[in-house]
């Protein structure tokens, strides 16, 4: 864990800004705890003397800009860091690339990223002991989909003799894949659990991030289809990494479950 020398912070995650978030955390003599989202990293030993890659979730923390921070999946793309640890335990870190861009920690706003002043000093903590359950790609499901009143459902499905919703995905917003889902009743829009009471509808298709998936753009529209001819709706396009990263940070809170999932058609 990257902290802050004379400050409770820890280098979190990297924000809209490319600057590592400061995570409260809690500092008893030399050791951390109650670490919160402060980022894990690892440390690979780099190609000359004193030189390191650090990795966050098998990515490479990287540095071509001065406050501006980002991950690089290859190593041939990603900065290889300078380590010097002093005897008072802080850290001087900076991009080989470039010697003076110093990771350091800004008190005066709040953050952990690269400056060519003086900053406040960082220093590392070796994990030791514990366990540590982590929320990955993997693990996260993402969905797609929308919804409408039940009025508007039901003037729709009185216009043909078949009457289908679906959610229409493209991974170049050009050839589109149509997946016809079964709409859920629930009592407003947005609600995790269906109500067969409720006046709204919606529907989805919704599926696993896999790491082949993590850094596709996704484009999506939805789609409702009137005796064989398809008419669209809504159309957007997301990023499976910014959306992973969302699920991840928020998943305590969207309680999704295999029956929902499957019962709003799964992908």
């Amino acid at each position: 864990v990257i902290a802050a020398q004379t400050a409770d912070k820890a280098f979190g995650p990297l924000t809209s800004k490319n600057v590592g978030e400061s995570i409260a955390v809690t500092k008893n003599s030399n050791s951390l705890s109650s670490i919160g989202t402060a980022l894990v990293f690892t440390i690979e030993k780099g190609t000359k003397e004193d030189s390191f890659y650090i990795l966050y979730d098998s990515k490479y923390l990287t540095c071509t800009l001065e406050k501006n921070l980002s991950f690089k999946a290859s190593k041939k793309d990603a900065s290889e860091w300078h380590v010097g640890i002093s005897t008072s335990g802080a850290a001087t870190v900076y991009p080989l690339a470039n010697t003076n861009f110093k990771l350091q920690y800004n008190k005066d706003a709040p953050r952990f990223t690269t400056y060519k002043s003086e900053q406040s000093a960082i220093v590392f903590y070796k994990k030791t002991g514990g366990a540590t359950t982590k929320a990955s790609v993997s693990n996260a499901y993402l969905r797609f989909g929308g919804g409408m009143s039940l009025e508007h459902y039901s003037s729709l499905v009185a216009m043909g003799n078949t009457v289908t919703f679906g959610v229409a995905l493209s991974k170049d917003g050009e050839n589109y894949k149509h997946y016809a889902c079964t709409p859920v009743r629930v009592n407003e829009l947005g609600d995790k659990n269906p109500d067969p009471n409720g006046a709204n509808l919606q529907y989805s298709v919704s599926f696993k991030v896999t790491e082949k998936d993590y850094d596709t753009l996704v484009y999506a529209k939805l789609y409702v289809e009137i005796d064989g001819v398809k008419y669209y709706a809504q159309e957007a396009s997301y990023s499976m990494h910014t959306l992973a990263q969302y699920y991840m940070k928020y998943k305590e809170d969207f309680n999704l479950n295999d029956e929902i999932i499957l019962a709003l058609g799964e992908f």
